[in-house]
C-alpha cells in the first residue's frame, strides 16, 4: 500500500516518473521507518496518558504504563537518529516528561540537553517553549524556585518575542502560573 500510494503522488507531480529500486526503495524504507516511529510515538503517549488517569482516579500505581511509554517513545526518538527533525524533537518532549513521571534524572539531563539543542538549532519555537517549561517544572519540584522562575520566565520572553505561537501554547500557559 505504501509503495503504491508513494508511485501515485510521485506520478502526480511527474507523468514521466518511472518506479527504479535502486533509487525509490531507501525512499520508501525511510518512509516506513517514519511511520513506524509515529505509531510508536502514538503507543508511548497512549501508555503514558493511561498512567496519568488510572493515577487520578486513584487507581494503583502502574508502573508498568510507564515502562511502556518510556520504551516506545524512546524507540520513536532514535528513528530521526543522525538527521533530527520537529517530530523527533516533539517524541523527545514527551520522553522528558515520561522520565520526569519516572523520577529517572540520570537519562532525563541528557535529554533534555540535546532537546534546547536541536529546538536552538531548528528554532522550534513552541518546542523551545515547551522545553523552558519543563526545565521550570522539575526546578520547581525540586524546590529551586529561582531557577524555575529563570527558566519561566524565558518562556515569557519567547511569547513576547513571538505573539503567533500563543493559540499553540495557550492551553499550557494557566499552569505556569499556579
Amino acid at each position: 500500500a505504501l509503495k503504491s500510494a508513494y508511485i501515485r503522488q510521485r506520478e502526480t507531480e511527474d507523468p514521466d516518473f518511472e518506479y527504479t529500486e535502486s533509487h525509490d526503495d531507501p525512499v520508501l524504507e525511510k518512509m516506513m521507518v517514519r511511520d513506524l516511529s509515529d505509531f510508536s510515538a502514538i503507543e508511548g503517549l497512549l501508555a503514558f496518558y493511561l498512567h496519568r488517569q488510572m493515577k487520578r482516579a486513584g487507581k494503583p500505581d502502574d508502573r508498568n504504563m510507564l515502562l511502556i511509554a518510556e520504551e516506545r517513545l524512546d524507540q520513536a526518538s532514535s528513528a530521526d537518529a543522525g538527521a533530527p527533525t520537529l517530530a523527533g524533537i516533539r517524541t523527545r518532549l514527551n520522553l522528558a516528561r515520561v522520565l520526569i513521571e519516572k523520577g529517572d534524572r540520570t537519562n532525563f539531563e541528557p535529554l533534555l540537553e540535546r532537546i534546547q539543542e536541536e529546538t536552538f538549532e531548528f528554532h522550534a519555537i513552541p518546542e523551545r517553549f515547551e522545553y523552558f517549561r519543563i526545565r521550570g517544572d522539575v526546578a520547581a519540584m525540586d524546590g529551586r524556585f529561582d531557577e524555575a522562575l529563570r527558566h519561566l520566565n524565558s518562556a515569557n520572553a519567547l511569547l513576547v518575542e513571538f505573539p503567533f505561537i500563543l493559540p499553540l501554547v495557550a492551553e499550557r500557559i494557566h499552569p505556569l502560573f499556579e
